[in-house]
């Protein structure tokens, strides 16, 4: 049975309208002598709330993480309004790497959950093409430094060719109205256009003998197949199978087709949108779809700059790791306080670790004009986790450590042993 493509790369439409392609990119990880190897990874940075107006607010800060299957991080802050004057203020939570569930992630004020916003401030995967072996690699921050040179830059503005190219119009063919007999049977729908035709197939496979395929789904995850053409498709004709060698044809599998002309960067927000509410769905939270639309030209732009060759990605292969900001908003009474509290899980995998680097960073100032009073820092290690190295000072061979943080330093490490 042929394999189902179930998302397909929607920032790359331009770039496809400009040179129609034909290469399937692979995501890898290049395995160096470098690399230490299994289990060896750099987590990110801890860094510390961020605060849109500091005026007359003080902070301490209580970071504990929690190290064992998974990499538990709980923080702390209370929040003290000086001023005779109630305030609102707007705080943002920074976020490295990927989050795979809403409930992986939670606030509270004075022990009450609160609503939050997730902002997709910048993808941190760096992209590079390599035309001899015609991969695509994927690479991700593996030290603080190379985090630091990420989200220090400011973003390059559109090129002109990106803004005339999100400007320019297409023709856009979805195929809606999909049936198909329920009976289990795996069911296909050809589409034939006129030879010499180009087009940008989106959920729609290209077979060996250049026949377009649609695989019959109407599942929860299931995407809407387009076609999309910077020139009107005069003929489009369509065969129903239900058999995947498209041997047995069958007038119960069909399709209606929506033709619509829009511009590229429509094209784009429509497929994002779609892509962003089924993946998203199961992770129970949304991202504002604004931010994830932006960052995507960025990359497009980025991309069609080094003469990357993209033709099929999906929107969970791109926000798997990415700078988030979490964004919510407290009242604090005059001459008060109020106790925030963060939890989430902090996945293993955000990148690689070279011998040289550390495990994780905690940052005491980074990006963040809130003035914070005090810091504190707890560490607990369990089996079969054991602590290597650190410049917090922290006393060797014990499972919790405890630590008053020094303001003056911004940067602080930790390696962590895995016994096998």
């Amino acid at each position: 049975m042929k394999e189902r493509h179930l998302l397909r790369n929607t920032f790359l439409i331009g770039l496809a309208i400009v040179t129609i392609l034909c290469v399937i990119i692979m995501d890898i990880y290049t395995y160096g002598s470098k690399y230490e190897g299994y289990n060896i990874y750099y987590n990110g940075a801890i860094m510390p709330l961020q605060i849109d107006h500091p005026q007359d607010i003080t902070a301490t800060r209580n970071t504990e993480i929690n190290i064992s299957n998974n990499f538990l991080i709980k923080e702390e802050y209370e929040l003290y309004n000086h001023s005779q004057q109630e305030k609102t203020i707007q705080l943002k939570y920074p976020y490295l790497g990927y989050l795979s569930n809403k409930d992986e992630f939670m606030i509270e004020a004075n022990g009450k959950s609160i609503n939050y916003q997730i902002n997709l401030q910048q993808f941190i995967n760096q992209y590079q093409y390599s035309k001899e072996n015609q991969l695509f690699e994927r690479t991700l921050p593996h030290n603080i430094n190379q985090i630091k040179q990420l989200l220090d830059n400011q973003p390059k503005k559109l090129s002109q060719q990106m803004k005339d190219l999100l400007k320019q119009e297409v023709y856009v063919y979805r195929f809606v109205d999909r049936q198909y007999p329920q009976d289990g049977t795996v069911c296909y729908l050809t589409v034939d256009i006129p030879k010499n035709q180009k087009v940008y197939c989106y959920n729609i496979d290209k077979n060996e003998d250049e026949i377009f395929e649609i695989m019959m789904d109407n599942g929860e995850y299931a995407l809407t197949p387009m076609l999309i053409s910077k020139e009107k498709i005069k003929d489009i004709h369509l065969t129903g199978y239900s058999d995947s060698n498209l041997n047995k044809e069958s007038h119960e599998v069909k399709a209606k087709i929506d033709e619509e002309k829009i511009t590229v960067k429509k094209a784009i927000d429509a497929i994002l949108l779609e892509q962003n509410n089924i993946f998203l769905k199961e992770k129970q939270y949304q991202i504002n779809q604004d931010s994830i639309n932006q960052n995507f030209y960025h990359l497009i732009d980025e991309m069609i700059e080094n003469n990357v060759p993209i033709e099929m990605f999906s929107i969970e292969y791109i926000i798997d790791d990415a700078y988030y900001q979490i964004s919510h908003e407290v009242k604090i009474p005059a001459d008060s306080s109020i106790k925030l509290n963060y939890q989430y899980l902090q996945n293993y995998y955000v990148a690689l670790k070279s011998k040289q680097d550390h495990n994780f960073n905690y940052m005491t100032q980074y990006q963040s004009s809130l003035n914070i009073t005090s810091q504190k820092i707890k560490l607990i290690l369990q089996e079969p986790y054991s602590l290597k190295d650190d410049n917090l000072g922290l006393k060797k061979d014990l499972k919790v450590y405890q630590k008053d943080i020094d303001l003056n330093q911004d940067e602080y490490y930790i390696d962590i042993d895995v016994q096998n």
